[in-house]
């Protein structure tokens, strides 16, 4: 009975895991996976399309804020142009390409075994994987800005009735300051 107990015990703690991570993609391999599909590309072709959208919408709320703050000295407005500006063209920055692909792979690891990663390595090593990656890569700008077609008018909407409100949210508490101290 101790021996069948041991057995067991032994193929439950030992061989069955092992047997479960055997089929598992290596890090190296899903790396390759992740360059192969054009991943790291697609990043880049999206930073882009981030930051040129950023810098639109940065130009709408600038315009926004500026309204808002219509009695703002031009000199402050200078300031405040240059200071926006750079930090909206910096936007794209905030996106690591090696973070995303970290988590690309952990996210694709336990759906894919090693086996289905080398398949579709090898697809991408193709002629047509290698057309079909490329063109990914070249509609990736484009794609992404038809995902933000719009938003930005919506979100320079939404923020405009957001600075309206607190405008005037500001000036009723200041004309309750002022009706305090009479």
């Amino acid at each position: 009975m101790k021996k069948l107990y041991f057995s067991i015990s032994f193929l439950v703690l030992f061989i069955l895991p092992s047997l479960c991570l055997a089929n598992e993609a290596s890090h190296e391999k899903l790396l390759e996976l992740a360059r192969v599909t054009g991943i790291y590309e697609q990043i880049e072709e999206s930073k882009k399309s981030i930051a040129a959208q950023g810098e639109k919408l940065g130009r709408q709320l600038e315009d926004q804020i500026i309204a808002q703050f219509s009695e703002m000295p031009p000199e402050l407005t200078l300031v405040f142009h240059k200071e926006f500006e750079q930090y909206m063209t910096t936007i794209a920055d905030f996106i690591d390409a090696e973070t995303v692909v970290n988590s690309y792979m952990e996210l694709i690891s336990p759906k894919l075994s090693a086996d289905e990663v080398d398949a579709i390595i090898s697809f991408y090593n193709s002629e047509i994987g290698k057309k079909y990656s490329q063109s990914n890569i070249e509609i990736t700008s484009e794609w992404s800005a038809s995902m933000y077609e719009g938003v930005d008018t919506k979100i320079a909407a939404a923020l405009q009735v957001f600075m309206q409100n607190f405008s005037a949210a500001v000036q009723e508490h200041q004309q309750t300051m002022r009706n305090k101290e009479q």
